[in-house]
């Protein structure tokens, strides 16, 4: 969506999982905007650091919230779940519990 105007500026119906997706919808929005920096806003289905990347080498400023941590046997305990990370917004890091 076109913030000013509040009009669509790209969008594609699909039945497959968006997790791929961001970079191509971005850059086209980009392209029908006319511009050479954007900011885009996606919601965590979209969630992807290949993607996210992909967005920054072109000038692409990607909002997209996380996924939510898996909970299974995968995580060895809950002090390394993704909400017990500290961001440092000065330095731009996040500190591991």
């Amino acid at each position: 969506m076109d913030d000013k105007h509040k009009l669509v500026v790209d969008y594609e119906p699909t039945n497959v999982n968006d997790r791929k997706a961001l970079f191509n919808h971005a850059m086209n929005a980009k392209e029908a905007c006319g511009v050479k920096k954007i900011s885009v806003l996606a919601d965590k289905g979209y969630h992807n650091a290949e993607q996210i990347d992909s967005c920054a080498n072109e000038g692409i400023t990607a909002y997209v919230s996380p996924q939510d941590a898996a909970r299974g046997s995968d995580i060895p305990t809950p002090e390394y779940y993704g909400e017990k990370f500290i961001y440092n917004k000065r330095n731009d890091n996040y500190t591991c519990p």
